[in-house]
């Protein structure tokens, strides 16, 4: 039997970010019990943002854009966005859509995944119109528990 020592690994574990999803919906009874259902669904996997008003959310991504720092994976956007009355060119999240992408290609930066997150059918075709890549009907709980569960087992969000 050898009794020489055997030299010990050590592994160095990267820490992991959790990756970072935005919720953009001027409701926010509705907004906390979506994010309440994420949280269930993906646990400490996806940090959920939640912006009430289409410009702080495109105020936060540009100074992101600007500072280098981490960007959202996946915005989920409501089309109708009445606390934008300060803001009128915010009041719809199409112009929201708009802005995010203009200011991803000012910066060279990757788009994050935009869903349509809207009661309304109509207006999630107008988001799709924007540059939202997806549609998921914020009246269908079955929809959102579903796409929130495959969020949780997927390592990118897409």
């Amino acid at each position: 039997m050898n009794n020489e020592a055997v030299p010990s690994m050590m592994i160095e574990m990267e820490e992991v970010q959790p990756r970072e999803a935005w919720l953009v919906d001027d409701s926010e009874s509705l907004a906390f019990s979506i994010l309440r259902l994420a949280k269930i669904y993906t646990g400490e996997q996806v940090n959920f943002r939640y912006y009430q008003t289409g410009k702080v959310a495109v105020s936060e991504y540009e100074n992101r854009l600007a500072s280098d720092a981490q960007l959202p994976e996946l915005i989920l956007m409501d089309y109708q966005l009445d606390q934008g009355v300060a803001n009128p060119e915010y009041r719809t999240g199409e112009t929201v859509v708009r802005d995010l992408l203009q200011l991803s290609k000012q910066y060279g930066a990757n788009m994050p995944e935009i869903i349509a997150f809207s009661s309304d059918p109509d207006n999630s075709e107008k988001l799709i119109g924007a540059g939202a890549t997806k549609i998921l009907d914020k009246n269908s709980f079955s929809a959102i528990k579903e796409y929130f569960g495959n969020l949780k087992s997927t390592t990118e969000l897409n």
